[in-house]
Parts: structure tokens; C-alpha cells; sequence
């Protein structure tokens, strides 16, 4: 294919990439998190290149120090303007789009199969949240790593090239930094050989993928104080959601937007299982699919293997950014199975092909619309809390508490939180803020400039100051406060 072909496959899924997310360059930030994300950020990177992502030692959860670093970058470039942020993760996304074309173009050898395929990753409404939200760039981060990693391993298993091994292995370890997702790329890898038939010819090669873990662990080991982290998790949290979690993404694929009846989303959600079961049991029996179909298969259920354990159950796209590697795979398998089924058969099939494609696109760019439409409204959202908050905190004295109740954890599955009101995001507060999760509502207080641990019960007992405007429910919440203070 003459190369001039390929540079106009990115282009175009480059701009659409853009043209998808124009609106996530006017969102704010959202949640505690990216706040503690900048707030780190600011810090010296031996706390976070030898502690977890909020700069703390010895605390467990999550090493990421690149995405800090990522962070970091962006405030000495624009400081705390939310746009530089936004910026780099819909850029981010759009080279992981246009790998998705690459590496397809690659392995395939057909140009329209790997465009459809890049086209489909871009639009997917499942990775809206990966991309809207800012400290999401965990996901974009390290799938970029990932999809560079894994393009110079399929380089150096076709040509031999130790150069592109080299290459290789330095991105995995660079997308170790960034998220603990790629712990699936070596599995991803010996699924690629195994579907090419040369696994006993690579294994030397995919050893140096598991050598790499040990070090790694080691390093989670010595910074975290354990070799894993991440959130607590319930015994039936580890039994359910592996089951449900991995079947929801059908429901992100095809039903892409908030469920508002349970039992008709169950009944969609069957009849969506069924079709699919159907056809795949069809698709294997009679075409005898190729290699790169079950090594899209592989990446799919590969790619959500370390976060099994964690996969939301819900009706909306909220956590969704959990799929973000895995639709890598989803979109070579939907582009692929296409193009195998009707494309190669030519005649009147080609014309279909290219309808269903389109169709699904056309399908998956309205609601990925109305996904970045929910996360301009909890943008907006956020603002009116901040400024609401500002402006009761205008009008008592310095020093004294304030605390914010009924502030909503998310809009539609769009995470909203309390925005903070401490250096260098607003530096007119003279006090902090913490979130204090208790009942249905959301907690925060102010006092003395840093962060300080309350209560419920603290909060009836004392004078407290409620956000009200069109987004709050007062009564609702005051008949809470009465209710638990009569208790």
C-alpha cells in the first residue's frame, strides 16, 4: 500500500479523534483526584517515583509514577488551566487510535479492514470517561506504551530486529510506570505467538517480558510496602464482578448510554448475549476464522484481566475506562469479523460491509456525543459548587468551618466531587478540603487550612452550610440530617 495511503489513514483518524473530544478541551477537573494527582505532581518526583501516586510511602495502592510525571509536565507548561490537561489526554488518545490502524495495518495487510478499525476505537463510547476526565490518562498512558510495545514485538517476530526487541521491552517497562494494566501485554504476547504457531520459537524472547516483573515488583515492593494494591475489595466483590463486570461489556459495546428500566435493559441485554452467542457459533463454523480474529479475541479478555477483580456492575458508563485497553481488541474484532464475513467474499458484499460498518460508527459517534455531553454538564457542575462555595465562604471570617453537604458524587456516571479550594487551585481560601463519604450524600469540611476527619454525626450536631442551587435537593437532604440526629 503506497504510503501516502497510510499517512491519510492517520490523518483521518487523527481528526476524528479530535473532532470526537473538542468539548473535553472546555471541561474542568473533576473529582479529588486529579486534584491529588497536580498536588503530587508538584512535589519532588522522589515521592512519587518511590511511593504511590499520591506521594506517600509504604501506603499500598497504586505505583504510577509516569502519570505523575505526565502531570507534572502540564503544570510547569500552563499550571492549573484544565485545558493543557484535556489537551494531553485527547492527544493521547488519538496516537492510540491511529496504532490500533497501524498495528492492524500491519498484521493484516488491509488497508480498509485497519482503517475501520482505528475509526471504531476512536468512537467508542465506552472510552469517553478515559478520555474526559484527566487523571484517566492512566489508561490512555499506559495503553500507548502498550500498543508501541507490542507493534515493535510483532516487528522483531517478522524481521528478527533486536533493535525493535530493545524498543520494545523499554515501552513495557514504561508502561509499568503508568498503570498495572500492563501486566497483561506479556500474556498478550504469548497468546501472539501461540496464535501464529511460533511460540517455541519466541519463548526465549517472551521470557525477557516475565524477567521484567521481577524488578518491577520489586520496586512496588520497596515504595508501596506490597507486591499488590489497589482498592479493598469484598469476598463476593472477587466471586460477582469477574462474571458480571466481563459480560457488561457488551452492554458498553451495544447499549453505550445510561439504562433508565432495568427490566427492559435486562431484556436488551439478553437478547444482545443471545445474537452475539449466535453468531459467533455461526462465524467459527462455517469461515474457520483466522489467526488475527482469536488473537483479537485474546487482547479483549486479556486486556481486562488485572482489573477483574474491580469491574463495575452498573447501567451507566461509569468506571468504564477499566475497557479502554480491552477495546482495542473489540475493534479489531467488530472491523475484522466484518470484513471477513462480507468483504473478501467482493460482489454485492462489499456494499454491506461497508453499510454495517458505517451504521455501527454512525451508532457509536451519537452516543460517545451524548457521553461528552453528560461530562460538560458535571463540568458545569463542578463550577457552580466552587463558586457557590466561594461565595458562602466570602461571608463568614477567616478561620472558620465550613461544611458542604450534598455534594453529588457523579451525573450520569460523569464523576463530580468537590472541587478543591487550597493552592495553587484557588489561592483566596484559607482552609482545606477532605471528603468524608458517609449515607448517600457527600461530606467535606474546611478548618484551620488542612485536611481534617469529621462525621455524620458531627455534621447535625453543628452548624452546617448546605450548596443549594438547580442541582441539589435541600429538603431531601435536611429530612436526612433530621432523621439520622432523632436516631
Amino acid at each position: 500500500m503506497n504510503a501516502r495511503f497510510v499517512a491519510a489513514g492517520l490523518l483521518t483518524i487523527a481528526a476524528l479523534s479530535f473532532a470526537s473530544y473538542f468539548t473535553a478541551l472546555e471541561l474542568d477537573f473533576h473529582y479529588q483526584d486529579d486534584y491529588r494527582l497536580i498536588k503530587t505532581a508538584m512535589e519532588s518526583p522522589a515521592n512519587y517515583f518511590f511511593g504511590n501516586w499520591s506521594g506517600r510511602r509504604g501506603a499500598g495502592g497504586f505505583y504510577r509514577p509516569l502519570i505523575v510525571l505526565s502531570m507534572a509536565a502540564n503544570f510547569m507548561a500552563g499550571g492549573i488551566d484544565p485545558f493543557g490537561y484535556h489537551l494531553t489526554n485527547v492527544i493521547v488518545h488519538a496516537f492510540n487510535a491511529c496504532m490500533v490502524f497501524l498495528i492492524a495495518y500491519f498484521l493484516l495487510s488491509s488497508f480498509p479492514a485497519a482503517l475501520s478499525s482505528g475509526l471504531i476505537f476512536a468512537l467508542l463510547p465506552m472510552n469517553a470517561e478515559a478520555v474526559n476526565w484527566v487523571c484517566c490518562r492512566t489508561d490512555l498512558i499506559a495503553a500507548a506504551f502498550i500498543l508501541a510495545s507490542f507493534g515493535l514485538f510483532a516487528v522483531n517476530s517478522r524481521s528478527g530486529k533486536s533493535w525493535a526487541l530493545a524498543l520494545s521491552l523499554m515501552f513495557f517497562i514504561l508502561s509499568l510506570g503508568s498503570k498495572e494494566t500492563a501486566l497483561a501485554l506479556p500474556l498478550i504476547i504469548t497468546a501472539f505467538e501461540l496464535f501464529n504457531g511460533r511460540l517455541k520459537e519466541r519463548i526465549r524472547a517472551i521470557s525477557l517480558y516475565f524477567a521484567v516483573l521481577v524488578p518491577y515488583f520489586a520496586l512496588r515492593y520497596l515504595s508501596l510496602g506490597a507486591l499488590f494494591g489497589g482498592y479493598p475489595l469484598e469476598a463476593k466483590d472477587v466471586m460477582v464482578n469477574p462474571v458480571l463486570g466481563s459480560l457488561k461489556t457488551f452492554q458498553l459495546v451495544f447499549l453505550p448510554f445510561r439504562q433508565e428500566s432495568v427490566p427492559l435493559y435486562l431484556a436488551l441485554m439478553s437478547g444482545i448475549l443471545i445474537a452475539c452467542a449466535a453468531f459467533g457459533y455461526v462465524y467459527i463454523r462455517r469461515k474457520s476464522p483466522g489467526r488475527f480474529f482469536y488473537f483479537a479475541l485474546s487482547w479483549t479478555a486479556l486486556g481486562l484481566l488485572p482489573a477483574l477483580p474491580i469491574l463495575p456492575i452498573g447501567l451507566d458508563l461509569k468506571t468504564s475506562r477499566l475497557w479502554y485497553l480491552s477495546s482495542v481488541g473489540i475493534a479489531w474484532l467488530i472491523s475484522y469479523v466484518v470484513f471477513d464475513a462480507l468483504w473478501k467474499e467482493g460482489g454485492r458484499k462489499k456494499p454491506a460491509a461497508i453499510l454495517i460498518l458505517a451504521v455501527f460508527m454512525l451508532y457509536s459517534g451519537f452516543f460517545l456525543l451524548k457521553a461528552n455531553q453528560n461530562w460538560a454538564e458535571a463540568s458545569n457542575m463542578v463550577r457552580s459548587i466552587r463558586a457557590g462555595a466561594l461565595e458562602i465562604m466570602s461571608r463568614e471570617p477567616e478561620g472558620s468551618t465550613f461544611y458542604f453537604c450534598n455534594v453529588p458524587d457523579n451525573y450520569k456516571g460523569c464523576f463530580v466531587g468537590m472541587p478543591f479550594l487550597e493552592p495553587p487551585f484557588y489561592s483566596g481560601a484559607h482552609s482545606a478540603v477532605r471528603e468524608l463519604p458517609a449515607g448517600s450524600a457527600r461530606y467535606y469540611v474546611y478548618e484551620s487550612g488542612r485536611f481534617r476527619q469529621s462525621s455524620l454525626k458531627e455534621i447535625g450536631d453543628n452548624r452546617f452550610l448546605l450548596l443549594s442551587d438547580d442541582y441539589f435537593s435541600r429538603r431531601k437532604f435536611e429530612r436526612f440530617i433530621k432523621g439520622f440526629t432523632e436516631n
